[in-house]
């Protein structure tokens, strides 16, 4: 090691990096938690080269020396940081690919596991040198005209960012936040790169556990919200994220809610409806008044410009709900019947999970279909109030609840309930907001964490009937 650390101060500056990781690997084998002067030459070599801004070849080679030294190769000696981290970041897809490309090439579990100690001790030694002057050379290298040295140090920062919250604070996170975070927001807003963003997300991510770290990142919350929202299929991130920012009070929830939807006008031509997009009026909620014949079905298409009508199905009966999935189409004929059931109660609102359909009845109740038996059965009876109709106007099912409005319910069996001191027509559910709407036209926003109101939408100057409610949806290209 001594000989190492002789050729590593003599050595001109190009080959320094991959003495320094070699050094550095071996210091951290003899002793872990001793530091050491080879350590420390080696690491101070390491960001000596990050930072030479005015010779970005040194720069990259450094990175390229750093990335390596997160330990996760295969056996050959090919390096899965990014796929992992990607898949750390819940987009699965490059790790699965890279795992069967490689499925001969892949390391036994012991390997993995010492891999894996030796990313802590790494992770260890380089956040806490010198309080954290790692992350300061990283912020320079941001700064590089090189995408290629920009998606390195993307990499690095990251993959460091996601160590240090999971190793004890040693007070070098602040350090990390004040260099890092202007970073990752900036990748998240001006990328074009999927995989960036999603790194971007996982850094973001682990920045939210820290109250300051939080605080900082709602004052971008607006000018990124939109792009989280796009990126929750790609990663799962995303939503630990959004249910941060959206609870913070700082956050001005109404006016990142009118950056996400957009407002619809419709057209009839004959049969078939045509919808165009105003995008120079955005609203909260697309919300259309639909006129259908009161004896058809009809499926829209639903594009990112316009939705189409597709298919018309003539039932040959009043149609008063209706309930769908990509498999089948419910609907309540005569108000005491479902297709091909007869109901007890008077049918208001349809819900349809699997092969369950939920009726919200009059009546106080919520009966259960079994679509496979055609069984009716009391899923839920509230409790009668003489003074007034007790009706469940609405249904809606999000991640595994039913949400019921129209009545005040009590029963062992809720998770939870809340007052809109308004009779509730119609529900609507996604990841951050509860949407109710009224007789007269107003549809009212509530957090869905906080269970708090947030906005209130007008729809036709109040005097419009809101028959439906749909939840944002993925249009086609």
């Amino acid at each position: 090691m001594h000989t190492l650390l002789v050729h590593l101060q003599m050595a001109p500056m190009e080959q320094q990096p991959v003495i320094a990781t070699l050094l550095l690997q071996l210091d951290l084998l003899v002793e872990p938690r001793k530091m050491s002067i080879y350590r420390e030459e080696a690491i101070e070599a390491l960001i000596e080269a990050l930072r030479r801004v005015e010779f970005p070849y040194f720069q990259a080679m450094a990175l390229d020396a750093l990335v390596s030294l997160c330990g996760h190769v295969t056996a050959s000696g090919k390096s899965y940081t990014e796929a992992l981290l990607l898949k750390i970041a819940g987009f699965d897809q490059p790790y699965t690919n890279l795992m069967t490309a490689l499925k001969n090439d892949l390391r036994d579990e012991a390997d993995e596991k010492a891999a894996s100690l030796r990313e802590e001790r790494v992770a260890f030694v380089l956040g806490n040198y010198e309080k954290g002057s790692v992350f300061k050379a990283l912020e320079e290298c941001f700064k590089s005209n090189s995408l290629k040295m920009a998606k390195t140090c993307l990499v690095m920062a990251t993959w460091l960012t996601y160590m240090i919250y999971k190793l004890p604070d040693t007070c070098v996170r602040e350090v990390a936040r004040t260099s890092l975070l202007h970073q990752f927001i900036n990748v998240l807003r001006s990328s074009k790169n999927l995989e960036e963003k999603v790194f971007a997300t996982l850094a973001l991510k682990s920045f939210i556990s820290d109250k300051g770290a939080l605080e900082e990142q709602g004052v971008y919350a607006k000018s990124i919200f939109n792009v989280l929202r796009k990126l929750r299929r790609s990663s799962t991130a995303v939503t630990d994220i959004l249910k941060a920012l959206i609870n913070l009070p700082s956050v001005n929830v109404v006016s990142s809610i009118q950056g996400m939807c957009s407002r619809f006008g419709m057209l009839q031509r004959g049969n078939c409806g045509y919808f165009k997009k105003f995008a120079h009026t955005p609203k909260l909620l697309h919300v259309s008044a639909l006129h259908l014949q009161a004896t058809s079905c009809t499926v829209w298409e639903i594009y990112s410009e316009e939705i189409r009508s597709l298919e018309v199905h003539e039932v040959k009966e009043s149609v008063y709900a209706l309930t769908a999935n990509s498999n089948v189409a419910c609907f309540a004929s005569h108000v005491t019947a479902l297709r091909q059931v007869n109901m007890s109660k008077h049918v208001r609102s349809l819900a349809l999970v699997g092969d369950k359909v939920y009726c919200g009845c009059n009546g106080y109740a919520i009966q259960e279909v079994d679509l496979l038996s055609f069984t009716v059965s009391t899923f839920y009876s509230g409790s009668r109030n003489l003074l007034g109709k007790q009706n469940i106007n609405a249904l809606d099912i999000h991640e595994g609840r039913l949400y019921a409005g129209g009545i005040s319910l009590s029963n062992r069996a809720l998770t939870g309930s809340f007052s809109t001191h308004t009779n509730i027509q119609q529900v609507s559910i996604n990841n951050d907001y509860i949407f109710t709407s009224t007789k007269c036209g107003i549809i009212e926003v509530w957090l869905k964490e906080r269970v708090s109101k947030v906005a209130s939408i007008e729809v036709g100057g109040g005097n419009a009937k809101i028959t439906d409610m749909g939840r944002c949806f993925t249009p086609v290209p």
